[in-house]
């Protein structure tokens, strides 16, 4: 297999779709979407080498708590069937709801870097209190990397990096590579969490739909916490 450096850019385009603040029609019991609020379909205008299965749009409703916090669970619908109406109904199905099941990959390497953005950051818009524990960004370029530890150091959220986790991030490469093989797709990229530290990962995926995940290898880990708790 030949490793081959992808497209990074398509990350930062992505979350400059997510949008801003969380409408207060969501911060309920049982909440509702309503019209206006994110649509998570316009991540396709970004992951231009990524679908949806035909006959499928992608959805979500919103898992809110009272004082603990709120996420989205996105999931697939057919196009012609009416959204869910509660996480209550979502969760009595979900386990035959897997997303990358849902998800067509063009083929090309950019296609399976895509498709890892897409698991780990679709879900990441309208985080509220604790759900932003799960909140992290993949870092694709050494000068991604060096804004994080710059951020970081001179921000006034929580703890700085010791020199020493700066210099053992600034030892991993974070440019995203693929290689593919007949039957298996090998991403490895970068994350980065304040809640988690920078970790590079391996992905494996198969090449052909279903694009499911094979296995998941943690190729290099540096721990960090920020010491804030929500």
């Amino acid at each position: 297999m030949t490793q081959e450096i992808v497209d990074g850019s398509v990350v930062k385009a992505l979350l400059k779709l997510y949008p801003g603040d969380i409408p207060t029609s969501l911060m309920r019991e049982n909440p509702v979407r309503a019209e206006g609020d994110f649509d998570p379909n316009t991540y396709f205008t970004v992951l231009t080498n990524l679908s949806m299965k035909p006959g499928y749009t992608l959805d979500y409703v919103y898992h809110y708590i009272d004082d603990f916090g709120g996420s989205p669970c996105l999931y697939a619908r057919p196009v012609d069937e009416k959204p869910l109406d509660s996480y209550s109904e979502h969760r009595e199905w979900n386990g035959e709801n897997n997303l990358l099941s849902f998800l067509v990959a063009d083929g090309t390497p950019d296609s399976f870097f895509q498709l890892a953005v897409f698991n780990k950051l679709a879900g990441q818009f309208y985080l509220h209190w604790h759900a932003n524990y799960n909140d992290l960004t993949i870092v694709t370029s050494r000068k991604e990397l060096e804004t994080i530890i710059a951020d970081v150091n001179r921000g006034d959220f929580g703890s700085k990096f010791t020199e020493e986790q700066a210099s053992a991030m600034r030892a991993i490469d974070p440019e995203p590579t693929v290689e593919l093989s007949e039957l298996i797709a090998v991403v490895r990229y970068c994350i980065f969490s304040k809640w988690g530290g920078m970790a590079r990962l391996e992905e494996l995926f198969l090449r052909k739909p279903p694009h499911w995940q094979a296995e998941t290898n943690l190729l290099a880990e540096i721990s960090y916490h920020c010491g804030v708790c929500y």
